[in-house]
């Protein structure tokens, strides 16, 4: 017993002696190395938000949207941790365009956003407006390359000295931080919202940026850049570049420059780790998924609790312009596609339904009020509408409020030009001018992609395009693309062709005001009178009188997917195509069972699914198409999106049911569930993208670049 006490003092002394020696070492070693040598410090980033700053959730408690309440918390869960974003976040949402921004900064300023650089939508209310959202939200904003026509950053300090690059001090280390605005912004918003600003070079702000934040000491430096510009990576100096206004999902490496961005509406967030070791900097990229940050179906992965504050601060300012959003202004039979789908922004390059009616709403707002002012006179009328204004998808039920301003947030009024058919064509040139096919698929580069009212098209899109010149405006080639313009009455019935040479007879083109002032490029002559007597309203209460109007008349059929007013020559093979569609009922494959399949909400046909749950839809006419299912006694309004000229073909069909029914399933495959509730929610995925009645989720791989 005495023996064992001796061992055990023995022991004690002999492991006391090293922790003391061990100790002492550590200490050595933290006066030789600083701590700041081995610390770590990670910058979270964000770009595109587009107002989607409040998290939301499937009815399985699955993460939709990355909130600025989760945001916060994943901030706070790192001491040295710094949190930016690179622009487009105050233009999206209702709560954005009611606040005119003022509430997205508000929101994000709390929830400790340290920098944010200013993208193109952020003029979208004006340059005096967004000055003054930054100054009383206490933001810090950066637009290095934005200056005054005196000569004069945009942006001041206090003192009122320029205000540009930044360095931010974290664990002992400099961090420098400047911001780069598109040049693009002279074509993306409207211009009288930054008719006393010019933008820049890029590359060059950059390079003086890189200079001054070197100069300063900064050990890292970082470009958040509303931009994609590859030159800014080939930047000596700049440690890593965050992308923003292409939407785009990347984590990769340039040379020796990381770069990245996170796509858009808070689907993801880019995390950069930053070491040190012995004074150099080491870095670690990777984007962090919505699963990763909350997940109720997986408790292996780690649950990121939404901070109460920003949740209770969002709540708050949402549901003070909520009882407006919610008011029913009328029902649509069909989903009205637009925006992006499965990571395809459609509306960018074919014509949706949803451009259709928002160009046929235009084209109902003009017609009615220049016929009370007496300057229609009889005269034909189209309308088009750039595919950058097509924001999102309304699926198929009520349309609210909410919905329109989701479908389209432009606050754009509307204009009418008094033209010749030779000045339409040249108009629409301007719209087809980067639209390209490649493998006899779509492919486009800008936002301009014309959805049109009115008339129907022809066109060759590997014909030769356009090109002017945006400061003379003159055009200096000719394009030849738009091979046919016909004028249709209001039930799509031919009209009349208007011939290309045809300078004389007059049509009325209706357009956004963005559009007429040359936003997208788009040329507009300077002979082309512009009418008095179109409404002040800005284009979503014409969309939303459009629609009220459509309820009034029991008029909501012409809206189909299938219903297009464009037609590309060669641009698909063959007349018709098959979909493979997987459909799944509750996480397991409709095997062996019955359905009815609707194409574009008419066209019916019953198959058998096949072991697997999958089903062939054959014989779509080429272009777009809505699909939907019926299963048991009911049917289900909710679509999915097909076009085999972008390529989307193949879809999955998930139909989520209460726990009851999902036991009824693995028992018996083949029968009919219990449950068939119109009311149930249908998850749907084309290659990958969900939809549900609120909101489209891109599906993005995590990648991750490696110390």
């Amino acid at each position: 017993m005495f023996l064992g006490i001796k061992l055990i003092r023995t022991r004690w002394v002999f492991w006391s002696f090293f922790s003391l020696c061990a100790a002492a070492l550590l200490l050595c070693i933290k006066l030789t190395l600083p701590d700041k040598n081995t610390s770590t410090i990670v910058i979270y980033h964000t770009n595109d938000m587009h107002g989607a700053l409040g998290s939301t959730y499937s009815d399985s408690g699955e993460l939709l949207t990355i909130g600025a309440d989760i945001i916060k918390t994943l901030k706070d869960s790192h001491e040295n941790s710094i949190l930016v974003d690179a622009g487009d976040s105050t233009q999206g949402t209702p709560l954005a365009s009611f606040s005119k921004g003022r509430k997205i900064y508000e929101i994000m300023k709390a929830a400790g956003w340290d920098f944010v650089a200013l993208g193109n939508h952020e003029f979208d209310y004006g340059s005096d407006n967004l000055l003054t959202n930054i100054s009383e939200t206490g933001i810090t904003a950066l637009a290095s390359n934005v200056y005054n026509l005196d000569g004069s950053t945009f942006l001041k300090n206090q003192d009122g000295s320029a205000h540009k690059g930044v360095i931010k001090e974290v664990a002992g280390r400099k961090i420098g931080f400047f911001g780069i605005t598109t040049t693009d912004t002279i074509h993306s918003t409207q211009k009288t919202n930054i008719k006393n600003l010019v933008f820049k070079d890029e590359k060059q702000t950059s390079l003086e940026e890189v200079k001054q934040l070197k100069e300063q000491g900064a050990e890292v430096i970082v470009a958040i850049t509303h931009t994609v510009n590859d030159e800014i990576v080939k930047i000596d100096g700049i440690d890593f570049v965050i992308h923003a206004h292409s939407h785009e999902v990347y984590s990769k490496k340039v040379g020796e420059t990381l770069v990245a961005q996170t796509g858009q509406s808070s689907s993801q967030v880019g995390e950069l780790r930053i070491e040190f070791r012995e004074n150099k900097p080491f870095f670690a990229h990777r984007l962090i998924s919505r699963k990763e940050l909350g997940d109720s179906k997986n408790a292996a992965l780690p649950q990121i609790p939404p901070d109460p504050n920003i949740q209770d601060l969002y709540s708050k300012e949402l549901k003070k312009v909520k009882e407006t959003l919610s008011i029913c202004i009328g029902r649509t039979p069909y989903t009205l596609f637009g925006g992006n789908i499965n990571g395809v922004n459609v509306s960018r390059l074919s014509e949706t339904n949803a451009g259709n009616l928002l160009a046929d709403a235009i084209l109902f707002d003009c017609e009615k009020n220049l016929n009370l002012h007496g300057t229609k006179m009889g005269r034909d009328m189209v309308a088009l509408v750039n595919g950058g204004s097509i924001r999102n998808s309304i699926l198929a039920g009520d349309v609210t409020i909410e919905n329109i301003l989701n479908l389209t947030f432009s606050n754009d009024k509307v204009v009418a030009k008094l033209m010749t058919p030779k000045e339409l064509y040249e108009v629409l040139e301007s719209g087809f001018k980067d639209t390209f096919l490649k493998d006899k698929m779509l492919q486009n580069e800008n936002t301009a992609f014309p959805n049109v009212g009115g008339m129907r098209l022809e066109i060759d899109a590997n014909a030769p395009g356009i090109e002017f010149d945006g400061e003379s405006n003159e055009i200096i080639r000719n394009g030849s693309k738009v091979k046919k313009v016909v004028l249709i009455d209001a039930n799509g019935t031919d009209k009349q062709v208007l011939s290309r040479s045809d300078n004389r007879t007059q049509i009325i083109v209706c357009i956004q005001e963005f559009v007429k002032n040359g936003g997208d490029q788009y040329f507009f002559s300077r002979k082309a009178e512009t009418l008095n007597g179109t409404s002040s309203l800005p284009m979503r209460d014409i969309s939303k009188n459009y629609m009220q109007y459509l309820e009034s008349i029991n008029k909501k059929d012409d809206y189909s997917a299938d219903k297009t007013h464009i037609k590309f020559l060669n641009a698909a093979p063959g007349s018709n195509y098959n979909v493979l569609a997987s459909i799944n009922n509750g996480g397991y494959p409709l095997a062996n069972s019955k359905i009815k399949i609707r194409a574009d909400n008419k066209n019916e046909s019953f198959t058998t699914t096949d072991e697997n749950g999958n089903a062939i839809v054959t014989g779509l006419s080429s272009g777009p198409h809505s699909l939907s299912i019926s299963y048991g006694n009911h049917d289900y309004f909710t679509d999915v999106y097909v076009n085999n000229m972008l390529g989307m073909v193949n879809t999955q069909l998930c139909l989520n049911l209460k726990e009851d029914d999902l036991a009824n399933r693995k028992n018996s495959p083949t029968s009919t569930p219990a449950y068939n509730s119109p009311g149930m929610l249908w998850w749907l995925k084309v290659n990958g993208t969900s939809f549900n009645r609120s909101s489209i989720i891109l599906k993005r791989l995590l990648r991750y670049t490696p110390f």
